[in-house]
């Protein structure tokens, strides 16, 4: 695998990321990037400095007064690091960005919007509730009754806590029956994928092919390439789900 790429951390936070044909690695790991037709050091500045004066440096092509802060390849310059592309995915600052991003899909299913009401006359939209569905029904009905008696022009603001209450629990149980389907889907899926591996079906023609269409593969990867590759196609001609 080739590093295509170069990730700029600066105290453990993405700064940058740069192509390959963005960025020069010198012989000793030092950093370089071009502007306007010349290639400067990629500088990482400690904790206050006079960026205008750095600025002035490079401007003059000092390198060797800014050697000090010149980011390198394995080291790490005033909070500054460079990450290779290869070591991007293990990288513990990746692997943090991930689990964020993991815990924010997984709080993002649960979202769910109730209806309210209706208001008044206009191009006025619903008074609705949106948030975490599996969040006690205490909460939620207090956050609806907040929103009936803020909302402007609400048709209808006087709503019984039965009412709400009930509003609530549908809206609880239809997501509950979603996210039931969803992995029972999921379930029947691998279960399919698994009895196919084991009878020898070839993913690569999508039929049992027992080699006969010269290009078997029983790896179910091939599968989910194809389908990333169709969806991004169908995305480049603008057709979005």
């Amino acid at each position: 695998m080739e590093n295509n790429f170069v990730i700029i951390l600066k105290n453990d936070k993405v700064s940058k990321r740069l192509s390959t044909s963005q960025f020069i690695i010198k012989e000793n790991g030092s950093l370089w990037v071009e502007n306007s037709g010349t290639i400067y050091p990629m500088l990482s500045l400690p904790e206050g400095a006079d960026k205008k004066k750095y600025l002035k440096m490079l401007e003059k092509k000092e390198f060797d007064k800014v050697a000090s802060c010149t980011m390198k390849v394995g080291e790490i310059i005033n909070g500054g690091e460079i990450v290779m592309g290869d070591d991007w995915a293990n990288h513990p600052v990746n692997k943090k960005i991930q689990a964020e991003e993991d815990r924010r899909r997984e709080q993002e299913k649960k979202m769910v919007k109730i209806f309210l009401s209706t208001r008044g006359w206009g191009d006025y939209s619903n008074v609705e509730w949106r948030g975490d569905i599996t969040r006690p029904n205490e909460e939620i009905l207090e956050e609806c009754k907040t929103a009936l008696e803020n909302g402007y022009d609400v048709d209808f603001p006087d709503q019984s806590d039965e009412e709400l209450l009930k509003k609530i629990v549908e809206a609880r149980e239809k997501w509950e029956g979603k996210e039931a389907a969803k992995k029972e889907a999921e379930t029947a899926e691998q279960a399919d994928i698994q009895h196919k591996i084991e009878t020898g079906f070839c993913f690569n023609c999508e039929s049992w092919c027992h080699g006969d269409c010269g290009n078997y593969s029983n790896d179910p990867v091939i599968k989910y390439k194809r389908e990333l590759e169709s969806a991004r196609k169908e995305q480049s001609y603008g057709i979005h789900d």
